[in-house]
């Protein structure tokens, strides 16, 4: 009878979870969402089109579902009883709060199906929990981890190879063979052209942010490092050291500060999580260093030092404010309301408007109360603007109740209601009244780090009304302080941007699920963190494969967590990070039990009853010592 490799058995079961690493990630397609009711304040118009991120969700959810009765049917059919790791208790404890927040929220269907461009909803975290349960639960064999593996590593292979056409300005899903398939063919007949708007030269791949470019390199460059470094075969060497170099460009390729802070601090975890393996190998290892730096210099000298850059520019710098002179043009800074009284600052210089109910006419002045004179502009005899050089380039243009402001820096739309207040216009045309948010900290450093310093000073206060439950998953956009004018105008020179999320995963869980939930999900990561550690720094086994996996799953979900504390969570990304959790859980678990299983003697049958011989033989029976 021929002896079945235990290895090869049953690894179908995993297929769907590598379904969701191979495909997922790459899937573009437009797709026309109408706006929420609770989202048409935000939005002004009643679609927003989306390539990125809603079809991704409907395949999640679909292979999350296929994973789930897999699952079943596995347990069902071998008779499994499941024992359950209580490493997963914190994060049950999370999913309850993030179901708590959702059903109280005052907005449900955001909260439970997500935010346009997001869909980061209730459905959606439950589907992160249930394959991550699922693939440190399931996974019972070496075969299972390499066919897991195997997918994230052909999904990077092929998105590294569209970064690097987008670095170099040949951007494969703007052609128009790709229009063909990412396009609904009645775009593709009235001959749509395709725009991402993201700047020149910029990595983007399939996941519709920079950023999360540098997430996902931030998560893949450990299991493509330790791949290399300790693989015994070499086909997969050469393979791992191509894709290396292949996700190390996209990483620089991506400009995101976040993701080559993140692989730096990776790096150093690696060296020293496996520093007797690297100095046993010190060859191939400088090898490796010496290629890698010739890459990172001729790539940083190729881009305009966009390395050093890069870095220069994540390090805090606060802002200083101008010494204006007189004849200087100054930027406008602030401006606030009064009822019919509007005050705009020019630099340190306030003017104030006033509309008189009487006359229904505007009136201009200074801040000492003197009438400023008007005088049309040279080139618009439609705009006005002042004789005082306090002023310089602040004009106003007026059309009815509609007053269009222009200053050097910015231009916006202010109206004059029926009871005669101003009330400033949103980009989605709503008349609203202007406020000067809650801060916290940042003060000074509102542009740094891509005007992270702003949305994290005035997302921190948020935390105040979410200790217990937040306001759902995916809300944050309806409660962060969208008409804060002179913020926005400080971090963003305009004050038209919609801010749908803080750029911090830690703060976007605290506000949206609730800081409880944020400290059940801390303490999920850092016990699995710390026994990772506890497992792979002093290794009792260390030509184990669950030894070399393990360890490049701790790296890679550290590498995503450092990364996330200047991203978010989102789909492009997030379900690969919870994919190689549960599979770091699985590798702790096999590994832990290599360590504990009994050495198999080959003489160990002395126990058994001895083999009795024939009659025909002479000699007596006995066993071997």
């Amino acid at each position: 009878m021929k002896k079945i490799n235990k290895s090869n058995e049953n690894y179908v079961k995993i297929i769907p979870l590598a379904l969701i690493l191979l495909v997922v990630p790459m899937i573009v397609y437009l797709k026309e969402v109408p706006v929420n009711e609770g989202l048409k304040n935000l939005y002004s118009s009643p679609t927003v089109g989306d390539f990125f991120n809603y079809y991704k969700v409907q395949w999640l959810i679909i292979f999350t579902v296929f994973s789930t009765v897999f699952f079943s049917f596995y347990l069902y059919t071998k008779k499994i009883i499941l024992k359950l790791n209580i490493g997963f208790i914190p994060l049950f404890v999370y999913l309850f709060l993030v179901f708590l927040s959702s059903s109280m929220s005052k907005y449900h269907d955001i909260a439970f199906m997500g935010f346009i461009d997001r869909y980061e909803g209730f459905w959606v975290i439950l589907c992160y929990v249930i394959i991550c349960f699922i693939s440190a639960h399931l996974i019972s064999n070496e075969k299972d981890i390499k066919v897991l593996f195997g997918s994230l590593m052909i999904c990077a292979a092929i998105l590294s190879t569209l970064g690097i056409s987008q670095l170099f300005n040949f951007d494969f899903l703007q052609t128009d063979f790709m229009k063909q398939l990412i396009l609904p063919q009645k775009y593709v007949d009235s001959g749509t052209t395709l725009n991402f708007k993201f700047p020149s030269r910029y990595i983007y791949s399939t996941l519709f942010n920079p950023n999360y470019v540098g997430s996902f390199c931030a998560m893949t460059l450990p299991i493509t490092i330790v791949t290399l470094l300790f693989s015994r075969k070499t086909y997969l060497k050469i393979f791992s050291a191509i894709l290396s170099g292949l996700v190390l460009i996209n990483l620089i390729g991506s400009r995101s500060s976040a993701g080559i802070v993140s692989v730096i601090i990776t790096t150093i975890a690696l060296v020293i999580l496996h520093r007797k393996q690297l100095l046993k190998y010190w060859v191939p290892v400088l090898g490796i260093l010496l290629s890698s730096s010739i890459l990172l210099i001729i790539l940083n000298v190729s881009l305009g030092n966009i390395i050093s850059n890069e870095i220069t520019d994540f390090l805090p710098k606060k802002h200083v404010q101008p010494i204006y002179k007189d004849g200087d043009t100054k930027y406008l800074t602030d401006m606030t309301f009064d009822k019919a009284k509007m005050t705009i600052y020019m630099g340190a210089s306030p003017i104030n408007v006033v509309f008189n109910q009487q006359s229904r006419k505007l009136e201009f002045s200074d801040d000492t109360g003197s009438k400023l004179k008007i005088m049309a502009t040279p080139k618009d005899k439609d705009r006005f603007g002042f004789d005082s050089p306090k002023y310089i380039g602040l004009t106003f243009k007026i059309e009815n109740n509609s007053i269009h402001i222009f200053a050097p820096n910015v231009n916006y739309f202010v109206v004059i209601d029926d009871s005669g207040s101003f009330k400033f216009v949103t980009q989605s045309n709503k008349l609203v009244d202007i406020v000067k948010a809650k801060a916290v900290g940042f003060e000074g450093y509102e542009t740094w780090a891509s005007s992270r310093g702003y949305i994290w000073s005035r997302s921190i206060p948020l935390i105040a009304n979410t200790l217990v439950l937040g306001h759902g998953p995916d809300t944050f956009g309806l409660y962060f302080p969208q008409n804060d004018f002179a913020g926005l105008i400080k971090a963003f020179r305009t004050p038209y941007m919609l801010v749908d999320k803080p750029h911090n995963m830690y703060l976007q869980i605290a506000i949206n699920t609730g800081l409880f939930s944020l400290l059940a999900f801390l303490v999920f990561i850092i016990l699995y963190i710390v026994n990772s550690f506890k497992l792979y720094f002093k290794p009792k086994k260390e030509d184990s494969f669950y030894y070399f996996v393990g360890s490049a799953c701790v790296l890679s979900v550290t590498g995503y967590l450092i990364a996330a504390i200047a991203n978010d969570s989102n789909v492009n990304v997030s379900p690969l990070f919870w994919i190689i959790l549960g599979i770091g859980f699985a590798c702790n678990r096999l590994y832990s039990r290599e360590l504990v299983a009994p050495p198999l003697k080959l003489n160990n049958i002395a126990n058994k009853p001895a083999k009795k011989y024939s009659k025909s033989s002479n000699k007596q029976s006995g066993s071997i010592r």
